[in-house]
């Protein structure tokens, strides 16, 4: 591992939209690392995008940049069906890897790569930039701290909405590849045995959406405690689920409405008041996050300072460099992927499907 000060060479495979317009300029705020090395088989996005970003090494199979060891740690953002066949390759050469969510899209094979993680020793984070939302923070902060101290009551239920179709702020610029892709990377199963291939598409939307407000369930009860409880989908819709959480249960509806805005919110009910989380768009620069706590005294809104409102994707890069480093940091790990995909298995479970 490089000393504290040495700059560490990051390892980007794929150079798409969520690259160009998240990863890439958050590795680029990072002082103490660097983009160096970029991997994609679309020859004209390959060439583009590494122009854009300096970056000299460019590979067309991922496999080439993994064989170099010219980098210390890489970040992988590809298309969902084959994002985990790459982790596992990079797992396999034993170097520390950020995936985008989601890391698989079952628990079988999620646990198969922290299984992998674990035997080579080898860090892989799952990436939920949520966490890194100083909003977010804000609102974990408080709310684990009413929990102790009873000052509203016991908790009684928590309501989550995410109806985000669209990113409501200018997206950046990006290029968008013109030509077909050189290689058919292999699959791992996009669906939990027993699903039926019709139900494909539902389930990877739960995979791919829901999962962030499951995994920041998860971040507020520490991994413990959650339950499938029910779960009703319509097709190409709305999907509603309840899940058990310690002392209370939770509903999150989500959907693919598009209503020109970013809509995500969290309602924390106590018996005696009201703590919420109304969530900015995850491309925004700077995060306008709100947390609101009502009760019968009155209303109270905080925001984060304004030196604090970074981007989460910012947050996440920073907090993968530290951990590369060996510095002790609440980064998401394959385990905790894990323990969202075995919540999003067990409401499969229980589905009722109508539409």
């Amino acid at each position: 591992m490089r000393a504290e000060t040495d700059m560490l060479a990051i390892g980007m495979i794929g150079a798409g939209f969520m690259a160009q317009v998240a990863h890439l300029p958050a590795f680029g705020q990072v002082a103490s690392c660097r983009v160096t090395a970029l991997a994609d088989d679309r020859r004209d996005l390959l060439e583009t995008v590494g122009n854009r970003f300096g970056i000299v090494e460019r590979h067309e199979d991922f496999h080439a940049l993994l064989a170099s060891r010219s980098v210390d740690a890489v970040m992988v953002t590809m298309p969902r069906r084959c994002q985990s066949v790459i982790v596992r390759a990079v797992i396999e050469h034993r170097i520390p890897v950020l995936s985008e969510k989601p890391l698989a899209l079952t628990a079988a094979v999620a646990e198969d790569l922290a299984a992998a993680a674990r035997a080579n020793g080898t860090l892989a984070a799952a990436l939920y930039q949520r966490r890194f939302d100083a909003g977010v923070r804000l609102f974990a902060e408080r709310f684990h701290s009413l929990l102790e101290s009873g000052e509203l009551g016991t908790l009684m239920h928590l309501r989550m909405n995410n109806f985000c179709a669209a990113y409501s702020v200018p997206i950046p610029e990006h290029v968008r590849s013109s030509g077909p892709r050189l290689h058919r990377y292999p699959e791992d199963p996009d669906l939990p045995a027993g699903l039926p291939a019709e139900l494909r598409r539902d389930y990877e939307y739960t995979a791919n959406v829901a999962i962030h407000d499951l995994n920041l369930l998860h971040m507020l009860f520490g991994g413990r405690g959650l339950t499938p409880l029910s779960f009703h989908v319509r097709r190409g819709g709305c999907q509603t689920m309840v899940v058990g959480v310690p002392g209370a249960d939770a509903c999150l509806s989500v959907g693919p409405a598009d209503i020109g805005t970013w809509d995500q919110r969290l309602d924390a009910y106590f018996k005696n008041g009201c703590l919420s989380l109304v969530q900015d768009s995850t491309l925004a620069p700077q995060p306008r996050t709100l947390v609101i706590e009502r009760s019968a005294k009155g209303e109270e809104c905080f925001r984060p300072p304004v030196a604090q409102r970074f981007s989460p994707f910012h947050g996440q890069a920073s907090a993968f460099v530290d951990a590369v480093r060996g510095v002790p940091v609440a980064i998401a790990t394959v385990e905790d992927a894990v323990r969202d995909l075995r919540l999003i298995e067990g409401l499969w479970r229980m589905a009722a499907v109508t539409g």
